[in-house]
């Protein structure tokens, strides 16, 4: 709907900003590293993340309430990438 931007860093954040208003609405953590990639799903309801110090995970978080959604531990090698298939 283009009213937030998300964004993911070094420092192992990814965060939700106003995109009208520029102000941080929350920061979700779960990593110790960098964020390598991120998407949001199709819905809005999820974002999801994987960062190169955790290479095997990919961590999802709600959108309501930047609650962990889950946890994904199944790759044997480093996720690149993360994309929602709508």
């Amino acid at each position: 709907t283009g009213r937030l931007v998300i964004s993911g860093s070094d420092d192992g954040l990814v965060k939700i900003w106003s995109s009208q208003t520029g102000r941080l609405l929350t920061t979700l953590r779960g990593f110790v590293g960098p964020v390598v990639d991120l998407d949001v799903s199709p819905d809005n309801a999820i974002v999801a993340a994987s960062s190169d110090k955790d290479p095997h995970v990919v961590r999802a978080w709600k959108m309501s309430n930047a609650c962990p959604a889950a946890v994904l531990t199944g790759h044997k090698d480093t996720v690149n990438a993360v994309q929602f298939d709508p």
